[in-house]
C-alpha cells in the first residue's frame, strides 16, 4: 500500500490534489496537451482549474482547463433551474427528496458546484410517492424519458429507476426508489441494507432548500458501493475517489459506525478496496485500523488488488473486458454462500428473475455461454 507522506497528509486537499496531478501525469507518461484531455475525460478539468493559482490559470494549459470549467458552469446553471422547478412541485406534496452522489456532493464538499460535473441528477424517494409526484411533474412540464405512468410498476421491478427530463432542456433526472439498487446487492446481502434507517438519518442539504442528503457515513458507503459494484471501478473512477476524498475531509464519517454498517450489510470488501485505493493514489489518509477491520480474506485481497490497480484506475480500465467484471464482482462478495448464490442466479435464475427478452432458463444459460454477458 502506498503511504501518504506525513507532510502531504497534513496539507489541505487542494494542495495534495494538484501535487498528485503531476504524479499521475508521470505515471501515465502524458504530455501537457494529453494531460488536459485526460483531465477533461476524467471530469476533473473544472476542479483543477478552480484550484490553480492565478499565474497558472493564465497559461495555455490553464485556459484550456478554463473552457472545461465554463462549460460545466453553464450546464450547472441549467441544472440549478431544474432543481428549483422540481422542488417547487415536490413541495406541493410535502416531499423532501434526497439528492445522491454528485447532486449532493457538488453542493457541500466541492469548492463550486461546477467543479463536480454530472451527467444527470440522481434523486432518492420512497416508491409510493413516485407515481403521484410524476403526475404532478408532468403537469409542470416534465416528461418521462423511458416509461409511461402505466408502466411504473414494471420499471420499478426491473431497475427501481424512473427517468425524466424537463421540456427539451436535455437535463436527465433519475428518480430512485432505493438508495442501494442492483442485482448484486439483492443476491449478496442476506440482511438487506436498512434504507428506512438511512432515510431517517438524512440531513438538510445546505444551499438547496427542500432537499436532503445522507449523513456522512451513509454517503461514503453509498458512493463507494456505486463505484465498486455498479461501475466496477470503470466509469470515471478517479472522480468518484475525489468525491470520497473530499467527503472524508469536509464531512468526516464516523469510522466506528462505518465499520459496523459495512459488517452488517456485508460490504466490507467493497469498502476495503475503495478506501485502500484512496491511499494508493495518495488522495487522503484513512485510519489503518479501519482498513484492517474491513479487510477480506487473503485470496480476495489478492484478486482485488490484482484487478484494481493504481494504473487501471488512472487509465479508467474497463473491467468488462475478458470477463474481468465477473471475477471482480465475485471477489467483492463477502460470504461464500452469497457468492454461490450469485453464480447460481446468474446462470440458472428463477422464472421471475429472467431478464427482458429471455423466455426460459435454458435460453438464459445459452446466452451466457455464447455472449459471456451476465
Amino acid at each position: 500500500m502506498s503511504a501518504i507522506s506525513q507532510h502531504n497528509a497534513e496539507a489541505p486537499f487542494e494542495e495534495r490534489f494538484l501535487t498528485q496531478i503531476a504524479h499521475w501525469r508521470r505515471t501515465l507518461n502524458l504530455s501537457k496537451d494529453e494531460l488536459v484531455d485526460w483531465l477533461l475525460n476524467a471530469r476533473l478539468a473544472g476542479l483543477t482549474y478552480k484550484l490553480l493559482d492565478p499565474q497558472k490559470k493564465a497559461t495555455p494549459m490553464g485556459q484550456k482547463l478554463k473552457t472545461g470549467f465554463l462549460n460545466s458552469a453553464a450546464h450547472t446553471m441549467i441544472q440549478n433551474e431544474v432543481f428549483d422547478r422540481f422542488q417547487a412541485v415536490a413541495g406541493t406534496l410535502n416531499i423532501q427528496p434526497v439528492l445522491l452522489k454528485g447532486a449532493a456532493l457538488g453542493q457541500t464538499v466541492y469548492p463550486h458546484p461546477a467543479t463536480r460535473p454530472m451527467g444527470d441528477i440522481d434523486i432518492w424517494l420512497p416508491q409510493p410517492v413516485i407515481p403521484p409526484l410524476i403526475a404532478r411533474l408532468e403537469e409542470a412540464g416534465f416528461k418521462l424519458a423511458k416509461k409511461q405512468l402505466a408502466d411504473h410498476q414494471i420499471t420499478a421491478q426491473q431497475s427501481g429507476e424512473y427517468q425524466l427530463i424537463y421540456r427539451d432542456w436535455h437535463i436527465l433526472i433519475e428518480l430512485h426508489d432505493t438508495a442501494f439498487p442492483g442485482w448484486w446487492l439483492d443476491q449478496t446481502t442476506p440482511i438487506a441494507v436498512d434504507e428506512g434507517a438511512i432515510w431517517e438519518r438524512c440531513e438538510p442539504l445546505e444551499g438547496r432548500p427542500g432537499y436532503r442528503q445522507m449523513d456522512a457515513t451513509d454517503m461514503l458507503i453509498h458512493v463507494a458501493t456505486h463505484l465498486a459494484v455498479n461501475h466496477q471501478f470503470s466509469l470515471h473512477p478517479l472522480r468518484s475517489l475525489v468525491d470520497l476524498a473530499l467527503l472524508i475531509e469536509k464531512r468526516p464519517p464516523d469510522w466506528d459506525r462505518l465499520c459496523v454498517r459495512a459488517a452488517r450489510w456485508h460490504l466490507q470488501p467493497v469498502l476495503w478496496r475503495t478506501l485502500l485505493a484512496l491511499q494508493e493514489i495518495w488522495l487522503v489518509e484513512v485510519p489503518l485500523e479501519v482498513v484492517n477491520a474491513l479487510a477480506p480474506k487473503p485470496l480476495q485481497r489478492q484478486i482485488l488488488t490484482t484487478l484494481v490497480t493504481t494504473k487501471s484506475l488512472l487509465a479508467e480500465h474497463n473491467h468488462s473486458d475478458a470477463g474481468g467484471r465477473y471475477v471482480l464482482l465475485l471477489a467483492l462478495v463477502e460470504q461464500g454462500a452469497a457468492r454461490r448464490r450469485l453464480i447460481k442466479t446468474a446462470l440458472w435464475p428463477k422464472a421471475s428473475e429472467l431478464p427482458p427478452g429471455v423466455d426460459n432458463r435454458f435460453q438464459r444459460l445459452w446466452r451466457v455461454i455464447t455472449t459471456r454477458e451476465l
